[in-house]
This record gives structure tokens, C-alpha cells and sequence, in this order.
């Protein structure tokens, strides 16, 4: 047998061998990176994609400034009001104190998952005067601060061009 006959057996073989050896997976693998969620759109909810918005964005002065008081209720307060209550009672809801502590702990992972953006943004909370937490002095002055997440560079040129966060973590 000559070397040009043996040569074609081979890729022959190995051509048949590759075909037949491809494992036929009859479910998809799903992507880590939110990659496919969504089959229509693919990019839709992957990580470095901008945020979906079911409403328009609401900026107090339509671009990219939050709304805060007397707009929306103060944070502080929100907080103070759905935690408050006599300690020992059983909940109507059938609820405890560890739901609540359940939420803080997954928006404190979506939070620290989060980088900053570029250039970092900080805002502040305002604490009520005589907050027994973080204003026991009662002066009034007290404010919390946090870090606005990064936001998609395109956007904050107008209103009609608000601007759009971005997504850092996906979810199925």
C-alpha cells in the first residue's frame, strides 16, 4: 500500500471517528454570564449590558440626578417604620426578625458585587434628628454615606437620554 492511500484511510477513519464521537447533549448548558436568558435578545441581562427598564427613569431633573425628599420618603424612616414593634410578639405574617436579616444580607451581596463608577459617585442618606441608631446626640447633622454603581457611558446626555445603569450580576 502506498503512502498517499494510507494517508486518506487515515483521514477517512478519523473523519468518521470525530463525526460519530460528538456526544449529542439533548438539554442546553446554561451560561454563567446571563449570556441566552433570554432567546429572543441574548445580550439581554448578561453582565456589562445595560439595565432593562420596564418604567422610564424617573430623575428629579430628568437626566441623572436621584430623586430624594420630599420626593420619596426618607430611607432612614422606611427602614425604622417596616422594623418596628414590640419585641417577643409572634408576627400576623408569620414573619421574624431573620427575613429581614435574609433581605439585608442579599442587597449587601448585590451591593459589595458592585463595582463603583468611574469616577465615583458618593450620595448621602440624611438620618432623622434623634435616630436612637446613628443620631442618639440629636444634633441632626448625620449622613450616610453610599456609592452610586457604574452606569452605562453613552447615556446621561439628555432627557431623552437618561441615564442607564449597568448590570454587574446576572440572575435566571
Amino acid at each position: 500500500m502506498d503512502l498517499g492511500k494510507q494517508m486518506w484511510t487515515v483521514l477517512v477513519v478519523l473523519s468518521l471517528v470525530v463525526q460519530h464521537s460528538q456526544a449529542k447533549v439533548p438539554w442546553e448548558v446554561q451560561r454563567y454570564d446571563g449570556w441566552y436568558n433570554n432567546l429572543a435578545y441574548h445580550s439581554r441581562g448578561a453582565v456589562g449590558s445595560p439595565l432593562v427598564r420596564l418604567l422610564p427613569a424617573r430623575y428629579s431633573d430628568g437626566v441623572l440626578q436621584p430623586l430624594q425628599e420630599p420626593q420619596l420618603p426618607n430611607p432612614r424612616r422606611v427602614s425604622d417604620v417596616t422594623a418596628r414593634g414590640p419585641s417577643g410578639l409572634p408576627s400576623a405574617h408569620n414573619q421574624t426578625v431573620l427575613s429581614v436579616f435574609f433581605g439585608y444580607h442579599v442587597i449587601f451581596e448585590i451591593q459589595d458585587s458592585r463595582p463603583p463608577g468611574c469616577p465615583p459617585e458618593f450620595m448621602h442618606i440624611s438620618v432623622p434628628e434623634g435616630d436612637p441608631v446613628f443620631d442618639p446626640n440629636r444634633t441632626g447633622r448625620v449622613l450616610l454615606p453610599f456609592q452610586r454603581g457604574p452606569w452605562e457611558k453613552h447615556s446621561s446626555q439628555s432627557p431623552n437620554n437618561p441615564r442607564t445603569q449597568v448590570i454587574a450580576l446576572t440572575h435566571r
